[in-house]
């Protein structure tokens, strides 16, 4: 029976074994199903600790994760247990520190600290909370990659199955931990040439230094994480131009930049290659002059990264994180990648910015200082570069007086942009100049722009509109070599498009013929004329755009600058401007007539004659009829005096001299004999008052050679009320 016992005793052994290697096993697939679901190494860590607390009924423990090769830095990424403090003592310790997970990650061996002695071994003050430690590498392929530290906050013992099972459950967390890592490595580089893509694109469309240097100041601080970047031109090994930075750049990296001395930027700078440094004491033992200069500073890991196109640097890169090794060698040869990009962006921006120099000189040389001052014509005009391009664009006016006292006025646009547009844009101008001192009407001047397009010049395409302006007459010659129409605003309120003068543009080699086209410009019209880029949008109907410009024209004041602000304002306002703008106007002004002389015999026969000659001459100032009526017979009344009232006149001639002296309107009678004195009869006098009541005012000066009378009429001014009585 006892032989019996034993047997059945050994076999309820064998069979509570089994169970337990069972409910293990069950275990471990629970910590492998929830582990196959972990993707990252922090997740991972997560499983692993939630697992091996609940295993052993432990309440507080952590995750510890190993840095770049070679690093002895550990980072804290998954905890339990533990309030601020507590986890704020174990993040100071690194792998150079004797603390159970630093043992256990370097021996590569399970640390089991249950006692009292046990825990005393380590050189760290023991937790007030903790009775013991438990410490488990987790280990892959490539050795140790982290560890799992538990504090037990009871004493207990642990049984061999419970330290096999925490230590499988651990190896099984290793071989996650590995996978999870080659799937986050692989994440990193395809989202690392992805961003690397997208700061190629971006850099391809940088056009000026400035531009490159907010890219690659902002993806390097969005990418990589670092807390303070900058970047600065380099010219012949000295820093130039403006400093670009993100964060507190200009201020935590001013001392490295100083490439005159030994710095990390000087150093980059000289040798071509990149100066990377870990942490801060590093920094300062490798360069003890930025002591100072880094005082405020407490970021750990240092870049300098030389820009080198063309075996020189045109820049220097400068980044600093606050963290220790922040930078891992895969993200470093990104960065050096992106830098490569960079210096070749730079070296296109600088040619770029050159030749924008050269093209934005041409086009101040293409456009006229100042308009010309017309009588009888008022210009205005503008000229708004493209702000979605930063070349120089084609578009120009000019405004030039003719030999006959007309008034030309050209607007043009030069298909492309940048240097060649500009000088293109020279030249056809000047031809227009020329052409134009030999009187030959638009539709000659542009087809001998047109045959000189095709044959000289180095212009392919171009359209020009041509007008010349009678400023006396009103009288507008046009002709159109394939430019938008031109817009009149007529005094009767009418907006009205001319597009009788279109023809082909200029250097399609067809030899067209262009038409002319003749309009009568009432005083008061204004004319404009403007390239396409004021009427074009993307996305907009190219008839919207003329409409729009009919509408701000209609309901803008006549005077040509407010005319224009006004268009500009309603037509583009604060839209981008996807092409040049250029623009001028021309309001027509009522034209003095020519100064009238006039020399008549001191008869009264010589009235009527006198009469007529003043009307005319007055018809063509801007007086309105009574005003013009009333100057006649101020001028009539003041004439008969010369030839009623002269005493011993030395000629027998009265002269008349009328002029438009703005603002006003100047009549000169003049004779040979002096005034009668005043007889004191009461009917006498009337006359001047009359004069008087009829102008602005009347002057009367007696010389030894004969009497003056001057009379001014205010252009405008309504005539004045009187109460003079006889």
């Amino acid at each position: 029976q006892a032989g019996l016992a034993l047997e059945q005793l050994e076999r309820r052994r064998a069979q509570a074994e089994a169970v337990a290697r069972a409910e293990s096993t069950r275990r471990l697939h629970e910590v492998t199903a929830a582990l196959s679901t972990a993707a990252t190494p922090v997740d991972v860590s997560n499983t692993c600790l939630e697992h091996a607390l609940e295993s052993i009924g432990a309440e507080a423990g952590f995750v510890v994760l190993t840095g770049a090769e070679g690093s002895r830095i550990v980072e804290l990424v998954s905890d339990r247990g533990f309030d601020d403090d507590e986890l704020a003592g174990w993040k100071e310790f690194s792998l150079d520190d004797d603390v159970p997970f630093s043992r256990a990650i370097g021996s590569g061996e399970p640390v089991w600290a249950l006692t009292a002695d046990e825990m005393s071994e380590f050189s760290l003050h023991q937790e007030a909370r903790s009775t013991g430690w438990i410490a488990i590498p987790l280990v892959t392929t490539h050795g140790a990659r982290g560890a799992i530290h538990i504090s037990l906050r009871e004493p207990r013992e642990l049984g061999d199955a419970e330290r096999q099972w925490l230590v499988s459950m651990v190896t099984q967390c290793g071989q996650a931990l590995e996978r999870a890592g080659l799937f986050s490595d692989e994440q990193r580089s395809r989202q690392r040439a992805e961003q690397l893509q997208s700061m190629t694109a971006r850099l391809s469309n940088a056009l000026t230094s400035s531009d490159v240097a907010r890219v690659v100041v902002g993806e390097l601080a969005e990418a990589f994480g670092a807390a303070a970047v900058a970047l600065a031109g380099v010219t012949d090994g000295q820093v130039t131009g403006d400093l670009t930075t993100t964060g507190s750049g200009e201020e935590l990296l001013a001392p490295l930049l100083d490439v005159a001395s030994d710095t990390p930027g000087g150093r980059a700078t000289r040798s071509l290659r990149s100066v990377l440094i870990g942490d801060r004491a590093t920094l300062l033992a490798t360069f003890p002059t930025l002591a100072a200069g880094l005082a405020a500073n407490d970021h750990e890991t240092y870049l300098a990264l030389p820009l080198v196109a063309a075996r020189r640097a045109n820049g220097l890169l400068l980044a600093s994180w606050e963290r220790p090794n922040a930078l891992v060698a895969e993200d470093r040869a990104v960065v050096e990648a992106l830098a490569g990009q960079a210096a070749q962006a730079l070296d296109r921006a600088g040619r770029y910015e050159v030749e924008q120099g050269i093209a934005e000189t041409l086009q101040r040389s293409v456009l006229p200082d100042s308009l010309p001052r017309v009588q009888g014509v008022e210009l205005a005009a503008r000229y708004l570069p493209g702000s979605s391009q930063l070349d120089v664009g084609g578009d120009w006016f000019d405004a030039l007086t003719l030999a006959d006292g007309k008034l030309g006025l050209v607007v043009g646009d030069v298909v492309g942009k940048g240097v060649q547009a500009a000088a293109s844009m020279a030249q056809l101008r000047n031809a227009i100049r020329a052409f134009s001192m030999e009187r030959l009407k638009p539709s000659s001047v542009l087809a001998r722009l047109d045959r000189l397009s095709a044959d000289v010049l180095d212009t392919s395409f171009a359209t020009v509109i041509y007008v010349i302006l009678d400023p006396e007459t009103g009288m507008c010659r046009m002709s159109s070599a394939g430019h938008p129409p031109p817009l009149v605003a007529f005094p009767d309120g009418r907006v009205e498009f001319l597009e009788e003068a279109r023809g082909l543009p200029l250097g399609t080699g067809l030899r067209t013929k262009y038409r002319q086209h003749t309009v009568e410009l009432p005083a008061g019209s204004v004319l404009v004329l403007y390239t396409d880029g004021l009427v074009e949008q993307r996305g907009r109907s190219i008839d919207d755009g003329l409409e729009a410009l009919r509408a701000a024209v209609r309901d803008a004041p006549t005077d040509p600058d407010r005319l224009l602000d006004l268009v500009l304002e309603t037509v583009i306002g604060s839209r981008e401007r996807e092409d040049d703008i250029a623009v001028l106007a021309a309001r027509v002004l009522p034209v003095a007539p020519r100064a009238l002389e006039l020399q008549v015999p001191a008869s009264l026969d010589s009235m009527p004659l006198l009469r007529e000659a003043m009307r005319v001459w007055l018809s063509g100032t801007s007086l309105d009829r009574s005003a013009a009526e009333g100057v006649v017979l101020a001028t009539w009344e003041a004439v008969a005096n010369a030839v009623e009232h002269a005493v011993d006149p030395r000629e027998s001639t009265v002269r008349l001299r009328a002029v438009v002296d703005e603002p006003v309107i100047r009549v000169v009678i003049e004779d040979s004999g002096d005034w009668a004195p005043a007889s004191g009869s009461p009917d006498r006098g009337f006359g001047l008052r009359l004069i008087d009541s009829l102008v602005t005012s009347v002057d009367i000066a007696r010389s030894n050679g004969g009497t003056t009378v001057t009379l001014e009429k205010e252009l405008g001014a309504e005539p004045e009320s009187t109460d003079r009585t006889d």
